[in-house]
């Protein structure tokens, strides 16, 4: 059964997430990439190299100048990034991370056999991963609110079986997605025995502003907790809003004495580094929902640098090596018009 309408220690339910807006969208160089890769307003509405190549013989100089110009964007882009892939050597950063996401070496050292992916329709069609996910949440949840439900209740579902599939499914959208689920496991592989911990992170949220991520959903199995898992997948998650923001929020519930809630306050707004912007106490009751916000920390953007500078300098090459090379525009046969 749901909840009741006591006063629970846990997160509220977050609301759907919907696309960015325009002008809240990824600040990253990736944007740049994208429009790069565009044909300009003055070419025909036609886009990719592809489109451009079939249409040459019929756009003449024009197509080649617009050609020219995607080309000059990609070649600057990529000038641009061995700069920032140059820094990063210099720091001594210059590895990209393998694999599945990586938290930072402290936090690995407490979970060394830890590993954190991000959720996708295929591990959806599993029944036996959804399921795991599902009653790790629900019997989390359960647990942090259960002293103060009434005690004929004797569950509590904070999300359904759709919302587990809809959730690892966001995962599809990777790496432009927006709301994704962090599973992390136990191990070599990944395997619904070996799931331990789930979490979800946002880049825009509606409520939260441009720049402004946000985190939660954060469970780690009840046999598991104490082992710094909760750590990892909190560093992964910060690792990739880092890539286009530059704050983080969580929300939730608080009820002075209760022993979870002081618990719950003690680690956001102690341990993980939170300041709360805005806690005024519900009518009704002594609970608060208490909304709380942090600067990235600088070491989840330089390594989240780490990660997708490579990865986006390599995406750059290969768009401007889709292009038709220039000596072809050139020697471009021209049809003769007839005289008169």
């Amino acid at each position: 059964t749901r909840r009741s309408s006591g006063r629970p220690a846990a997160p509220p339910r977050m609301p759907p997430a919907r696309k960015r807006p325009a002008a809240a969208r990824d600040k990253s160089p990736r944007k740049r990439l994208a429009a790069a890769r565009e044909p300009s307003p003055e070419s025909s509405s036609d886009s990719g190299a592809e489109s451009c190549a079939a249409s040459t013989s019929s756009s003449g100089g024009m197509q080649a100048g617009s050609l020219e110009q995607r080309r000059a964007k990609l070649e600057r882009m990529l000038s641009t990034l061995d700069v920032e892939l140059e820094e990063l050597k210099e720091e001594g950063l210059e590895q990209p991370v393998q694999g599945a996401e990586a938290p930072c070496p402290s936090v690995r050292s407490r979970a060394r056999d830890i590993s954190v992916v991000v959720g996708t329709s295929e591990m959806a069609k599993d029944r036996a991963m959804v399921q795991k996910i599902l009653t790790m949440v629900n019997a989390s949840y359960f647990d942090s609110v259960k002293d103060l439900l009434h005690e004929s209740q004797d569950s509590y579902e904070r999300l359904s079986r759709g919302e587990v599939v809809e959730r690892l499914g966001m995962g599809d959208d990777e790496p432009q997605g927006n709301r994704v689920l962090h599973i992390a496991y136990r191990g070599a592989e990944l395997t619904p025995a070996s799931v331990v911990g789930c979490m979800s992170s946002t880049i825009q949220t509606p409520w939260t502003g441009r720049g402004c991520g946000h985190w939660g959903l954060l469970v780690v199995g009840q046999d598991c907790q104490g082992q710094g898992i909760a750590s990892v997948l909190i560093a992964a998650a910060e690792q990739r809003l880092a890539r286009s923001c530059n704050e983080i929020q969580v929300e939730y519930e608080y009820t002075p004495g209760h022993a979870y809630s002081e618990r719950l306050m003690a680690w956001y707004e102690g341990s993980c580094g939170f300041s709360c912007s805005s806690g005024n106490p519900r009518p009704g009751s002594g609970a608060q929902f208490r909304k709380c916000r942090k600067p990235i920390p600088p070491e989840a953007g330089r390594r989240s640098r780490r990660i997708w500078l490579p990865e986006l300098r390599a995406l750059a090459a290969s768009a401007l090596e889709e292009l038709p090379a220039a000596t072809l525009l050139e020697e471009a046969p021209v049809a003769a018009v007839p005289p008169g």
